[in-house]
């Protein structure tokens, strides 16, 4: 992230930058802990109970990733995690869902791309994916929607409806 984010910077700086941000990272989840959405587990149980594999694409590290899935009792609920050091390209590529996509083997039609970040819209999108924004997380109705979201979901219950492919048409 840093080394796209300020590609001027040395080696060495990078290395730093990324030293300092995972101790301050350590020392935030310890005072306040992520917490799950309200509903999340009963959404991953009925996925996984309708047949939909879920799977994780993200640009965190995957020792850090999967640290917070075990923590917070989910991770038997994730076919597949991607992590940062699996990809070259990180999000907006399209390389995390094709590279998922190829590795599980399943078509393009198939996947919901489910995000609450414009940057997960648009690697859905350069994937040629469908996409569903939540606008419980981070970005707002309308960043998502300018970032092409298929679907918008503002409850788990709605995220539910588009993975089973109903609100297409």
């Amino acid at each position: 992230g840093f080394a796209h984010t300020y590609p001027d910077l040395s080696d060495e700086m990078l290395d730093l930058c990324v030293q300092n941000y995972r101790e301050f990272f350590e020392e935030i989840i310890k005072t306040e802990p992520p917490t799950l959405f309200e509903g999340m587990v009963d959404t991953l149980k009925k996925l996984k109970n309708s047949g939909i594999v879920c799977t994780i694409a993200t640009s965190r590290n995957g020792k850090s990733v999967r640290g917070f899935l075990d923590q917070m009792k989910i991770a038997d609920y994730f076919s597949y995690v991607l992590a940062a050091e699996d990809t070259t390209l990180l999000k907006p590529n399209a390389e995390p869902v094709l590279k998922t996509l190829h590795d599980l083997g399943y078509d393009k039609e198939q996947t919901l791309v489910v995000g609450d970040m414009p940057f997960d819209i648009l690697m859905g999108k350069n994937a040629g994916v469908y996409t569903c924004g939540v606008t419980y997380g981070n970005a707002d109705r309308q960043q998502l929607l300018l970032a092409g979201a298929d679907y918008i979901a503002d409850s788990m219950a709605q995220v539910l409806l588009a993975a089973g492919g109903q609100w297409k048409e």
